[in-house]
């Protein structure tokens, strides 16, 4: 039987009440990881822990937080730290779609909104991760990574979308984020990865689309290259070999999981 690719390692994943977030806790903790999930959704982050502690042995917990906030960016780390161990794998997924509206109608508290929990909260996650991750094992000589990120983009990040202006500069963010983060640390061996997902059967999904007249799904997918929207977990499998050793010399890559729509 195949050993557990993140076996003993602690893992914090935001935006784990449901969606992506969740896929990706279930399955980090499948591979043996403790997770940390943290979420403003506290049954759902309830919801979560129940699913993971029922299927695998290994202690979890959950923070509710909010991310645009320094100071329950603090108190997640100290929190996990103190359940379950030192947090040496971050994935930052938590964010929020916002209102659709064109260029020239946007209000400024919209605006606000959006940057604060999709770009400023990671940016603080991030800095308070590396920060920690920085202070320890600083005589360490192996070439092992001592800090794994993973940034959940879009691939409106890179593409644009109508009506999405606000939502799509916070995921470009996102990506220029990580590929300075992936150059910033050689020395302290700290791995920085985005995923950019296209079309993903989520709640954020269906009120995204829901929300232009006239949507028809089926003349959307014609679009997509597959034919089909993809699924949370096909993210997730994607997000966990970017966090394991068998990712071990990818950094600083956007990668697009979207059935080939727009790469």
């Amino acid at each position: 039987m195949e050993a557990p690719k993140l076996q003993k390692k602690v893992a914090i994943v935001t935006g784990g009440a449901n969606g992506i977030g969740r896929a990706i806790c279930k399955i980090l903790a499948k591979e043996g990881a403790s997770v940390g999930i943290v979420d403003i959704d506290e049954a759902g982050m309830k919801g979560t822990l129940e699913m993971m502690s029922s299927a695998h042995e290994n202690i979890h917990c959950f923070v509710k937080a909010d991310i645009s906030r320094l100071e329950d960016v603090k108190r997640v780390f100290e929190t996990v730290e103190d359940r379950l161990d030192k947090c040496t794998v971050l994935v930052n997924n938590a964010g929020i779609e916002g209102v659709q509206q064109l260029v020239g109608d946007l209000d400024e508290n919209d605006i606000d909104l959006v940057l604060n929990v999709n770009l400023k909260g990671n940016i603080l996650m991030t800095n308070e991760f590396v920060k920690r991750v920085k202070l320890s094992d600083v005589d360490n000589t192996t070439n092992e990574a001592r800090g794994c990120i993973v940034n959940i983009a879009s691939i409106v990040g890179k593409t644009g979308a109508p009506g999405m202006s606000i939502y799509s500069a916070s995921k470009s963010g996102v990506i220029g984020l990580t590929k300075s983060v992936a150059q910033e640390y050689p020395t302290s061996r700290i791995r920085c990865n985005a995923i950019l997902p296209g079309s993903i059967d989520t709640a954020m999904f269906s009120r995204v689309f829901q929300s232009i007249p006239g949507f028809n799904v089926n003349a959307y997918l014609q679009i997509v290259p597959q034919r089909r929207i993809g699924t949370p977990e096909e993210v997730a499998n994607v997000c966990l070999h970017l966090v394991s050793d068998q990712s071990s010399y990818v950094n600083g890559v956007a990668m697009e999981v979207t059935g080939g729509h727009a790469c």
